[in-house]
C-alpha cells in the first residue's frame, strides 16, 4: 500500500510540473473552452445552423492553422478559440456579393511587446477576430471593391480596422491584395481573401457582454481609384456579426425588425407593440413615387451606453419605425440623409419630427431612375403614447430633398390600423 501512494504522490508531482509548459497550458485552455461549450444552454435550431456545429464538434475547442501561426509570431503564452462561425454571412451590393464565409474569435494572453500597440498598448490579453470573405463580381465586367470592411460595436470609441501586422505574411489578406490590384475584381470572378480584427482587453470584454459586433459593408464602384457617388455600385450597409452563443439569440430577435439604426447597433431592446405590412399605399410628387410600405410600434428599452441619448423620454420610449419604397423618375437625385418626415398625432394636435440619429444614412442617395428602400423614425413617449396616442389615427408628411439643390417635395399618408 505504502508502494502505491508513493506512486501516486510521484505522479502528481511530475503532472503539476508539466502543467507549467506552455503546450500543456494550451491544451488546459482548449479542453476548458470545449467544457464550456457543451455545457451552455442549446439555441433553437431556426436561429443558425452553425450553433448545433460549434456545440457538438471539437472544431470549436480546436485552434485553426492560421490562429497556431499568429499565436506563434506574436508569441503568445496561451490562445483559446472563443467562437467559431462557419455559415457564411452575405451581403448583395447590387452586382457584388461579398460573402463572410468563416470566421473565429481567438483570445491571446502574454503576448510579445512588438504587439503591444495593436492590442491598446499592453500585452497582457487581447483577442483577434480571423475572417475569410469573397468577393463575387456578378456582372460581365470589370468592378472595383478597395475598401476594408470595418467592425464597431455599441459603445466604441473607434472602428475596428483590418490589421496586417499580427501575421508574419500577410499576401491573402484582403488589404495586400486590395492595394496591389485596386480592388479589381473581374467579371464572373471571385475574390477570397482574410481579414483580421484587433480588439484589446477592454473591448474584448465589452463586446463578450453585448454578443454581437456590426459590420460597416462598403459599397463598390466601376473605376479603378474612384470613390464618387457617379461611379459607385450598391451602398453602404451594415450587418451584425454574433461573437457568442447569447449574440445568436440578440442577432435573431434584432433582425425581426425593421432595420433601424436601434437594430443594427443594437441600441438597446425592442419588444413589438403593433405592425402592419403590405401597406402599398402610393403617393407621386415631382416625378417621384413615394410608396408606403409598412410600419412597426416597439416599445424600446435602450441599453446602458445609449441611455443618455433617451434622457429626455423619463417614462419610456416607443418607437415607431416606417419603411417606404421609393422609385425615383424625377431628374434629381434625392439625398436619404437630408429627407425627413413630420408625425401628426392626437388627431392632429401634436407633431413628431423624425430622428435621424436612429438612420444610418449618410451620403447615400436615390439617384433618378433608382428605386430604393427609405426608412424613417420616430421616438415617443411611452407613456403619452400608451395612455392617449396609441388608438388614435396617425398621420405622416414624408419630405424627400434633392442632393442638388436642396429642394423639398413632400408627400402626405395616413397610417392604416
Amino acid at each position: 500500500m505504502k508502494k502505491i501512494i508513493l506512486a501516486l504522490l510521484l505522479s502528481a508531482v511530475v503532472l503539476g510540473a508539466c502543467d507549467n509548459g506552455k503546450k500543456e497550458t494550451k491544451e488546459s485552455s482548449s479542453q476548458t473552452s470545449t467544457e464550456e461549450v457543451s455545457n451552455s444552454s442549446s439555441i433553437e435550431e431556426s436561429t443558425t445552423e452553425s450553433s448545433s456545429i460549434k456545440k457538438n464538434s471539437s472544431s470549436t475547442s480546436k485552434l485553426s492553422e492560421r490562429a497556431e501561426m499568429m499565436e506563434e509570431y506574436l508569441g503568445a503564452d496561451t490562445a483559446e478559440l472563443l467562437y467559431s462561425q462557419t455559415k457564411p454571412v452575405t451581403v448583395e451590393i447590387e452586382d457584388l456579393t461579398l460573402s463572410i464565409d468563416e470566421y473565429d474569435l481567438v483570445e491571446f494572453t502574454d503576448f510579445d511587446s512588438d504587439f503591444e500597440i495593436p492590442f491598446g498598448g499592453q500585452t497582457v490579453r487581447g483577442a483577434v477576430m480571423l475572417a475569410t470573405i469573397s468577393i463575387t463580381n456578378n456582372s460581365d465586367k470589370t468592378l472595383y471593391y478597395p475598401t476594408v470592411p470595418d467592425l464597431t460595436f455599441t459603445g466604441a470609441t473607434k472602428a475596428y480596422t483590418n490589421n496586417r501586422t499580427v501575421v508574419e505574411d500577410s499576401d491573402d489578406n484582403y488589404g495586400a491584395i486590395s492595394v496591389k490590384s485596386k480592388g479589381e475584381v473581374g467579371a464572373g470572378e471571385t475574390v477570397t481573401a482574410t481579414l483580421n480584427y484587433i480588439f484589446d482587453e477592454n473591448a474584448l470584454d465589452t463586446i463578450s457582454d453585448l454578443g454581437i459586433v456590426t459590420m460597416n459593408v462598403p459599397r463598390g464602384f466601376t473605376k479603378a481609384e474612384s470613390f464618387s457617388a457617379e461611379d459607385s455600385v450598391g451602398t453602404n450597409q451594415k450587418i451584425q456579426l454574433t461573437v457568442t452563443a447569447d449574440g445568436e439569440d440578440t442577432a435573431s430577435a434584432n433582425s425581426s425588425f425593421l432595420q433601424d439604426k436601434a437594430s443594427t447597433d443594437d441600441m438597446g431592446t425592442k419588444t413589438l407593440d403593433k405592425e402592419k405590412k403590405a401597406i402599398g399605399k402610393t403617393e407621386s410628387v415631382d416625378g417621384i413615387d413615394a410608396t408606403l410600405s409598412e410600419y412597426q410600434f416597439t416599445f424600446f428599452e435602450p441599453n446602458e451606453m445609449e441611455a443618455a441619448r433617451f434622457s429626455n423620454f423619463e417614462n419610456g420610449v416607443v418607437l415607431l419605425t416606417v419603411k417606404f419604397d421609393v422609385d425615383n423618375q424625377g431628374e434629381k437625385p434625392i439625398s436619404m440623409s437630408s429627407t425627413s418626415a413630420v408625425l401628426t398625432v392626437n388627431n392632429g394636435s401634436q407633431r413628431i419630427l423624425s430622428e435621424g440619429m436612429l438612420l444610418s444614412y449618410t451620403t447615400q442617395t436615390i439617384e433618378p431612375g433608382e428605386q430604393k428602400e427609405l426608412l424613417q423614425v420616430f421616438a415617443m413617449d411611452q407613456e403619452q403614447y400608451e395612455k392617449i396616442w396609441r388608438e388614435k389615427d396617425f398621420g405622416l408628411k414624408l419630405n424627400l430633398v434633392n442632393s442638388e439643390d436642396f429642394k423639398r417635395s413632400s408627400v402626405e399618408f395616413d397610417l392604416p390600423k
